[in-house]
């Protein structure tokens, strides 16, 4: 019985640990050790909130608008009934859509830097080069390249990955 209480004991604690080292290397976490060490100005940081909320509005009204287009997909599909006109065109305007968010992710990003100054900006490069943003950076380089694991929404990425491939 002492020895059940004791694992028991033993294992909450490992969890416990585990779960708080987790936390500390989310991505939200990861971002606000980044945000302080650009030691921005309160002026800076009112400018920068404005540019991701500006950006964080746009893309979710592009992603609605990919997701319908990907729903109007599979319901063709599922309903045997393919218009292949109609098929062509909700794909490209995905592609085009999924361009134009890309597009967005660059301008605001340089928006973004040329709100920096010179040092600001040394440690915004060299952050985004570690991290991997707008490219592939050195913890996605080599044949240790784990995709979206990890990140915020990776069940639903890989839900809708797998179901793109079923068709």
């Amino acid at each position: 019985m002492k020895s059940h209480i004791f694992i028991i004991i033993v294992t909450t604690i490992f969890l416990f640990t585990f779960n708080s080292n987790l936390l500390a290397q989310r991505p939200g976490n990861i971002k606000k050790q980044f945000m302080k060490e650009l030691n921005l100005t309160d002026e800076q940081k009112g400018q920068i909130d404005a540019i991701r909320y500006g950006e964080e509005k746009a893309t979710l009204d592009m992603r609605n608008e990919i997701e319908k287009n990907r729903l109007e997909i599979r319901h063709m599909i599922t309903t045997n009934n393919i218009d292949a006109a109609l098929l062509e065109s909700l794909t490209k305007k995905n592609s085009e859509i999924q361009t134009e968010l890309k597009q967005l992710l660059v301008k605001n990003w340089l928006a973004i830097y040329n709100l920096l100054d010179d040092n600001q900006k040394s440690i915004w490069t060299e952050k985004f080069d570690e991290l991997g943003h707008l490219g592939r950076g050195k913890m996605n380089r080599g044949k240790f390249d784990y995709g979206d694991f990890g990140r915020p929404g990776m069940e639903q990425r890989m839900k809708q990955r797998s179901m793109r491939r079923n068709f």
